[in-house]
């Protein structure tokens, strides 16, 4: 397996798809358009109606916290001028043993003369760290 394999760079996204990833990724909510027969399946204390259509509804859900703060992490890379970053379910290999997947990132952006790799740790509670006395 070469480092620059499809499965590695078929993860990353740059130019306009990275300015369309950015305005999903920038949202707090998470939006989905069902198909108005099916919306019953969707629980109302989660999901809000955004947006009625003729056949469908958007709707809309506010992210879990973990992901949020990936999602801000990444945004804030985005914003800073790396040209290619990661989509979701990017990782990163570390042996040439294809049986072996990966280290999932959460965040990996390049320029020309930098590259960021970042795993977000987030509790929506502040608490005892693990490891720690």
């Amino acid at each position: 397996m070469g480092i620059l394999s499809e499965e590695f760079t078929g993860k990353l996204v740059r130019d306009k798809e990275l300015k369309a990833l950015l305005k999903v990724r920038f949202n707090p909510f998470v939006f989905e358009t069902v198909d108005k027969r099916l919306l019953d399946d969707y629980d109302p204390s989660e999901w809000t109606e955004h947006k009625t259509n003729k056949k469908s509804v958007v709707l809309k859900k506010v992210k879990p916290h973990h992901v949020f703060f990936e999602d801000r992490v990444w945004t804030i890379l985005a914003k800073m001028g790396f040209t290619i970053m990661n989509n979701k379910g990017f990782r990163l290999p570390y042996v040439d043993d294809e049986s072996i997947p990966g280290k999932q990132i959460d965040a990996f952006a390049v320029d020309d003369e930098t590259i960021i790799v970042v795993e977000c740790k987030s509790a929506e509670v502040i608490g005892r760290q693990r490891g720690r006395p």
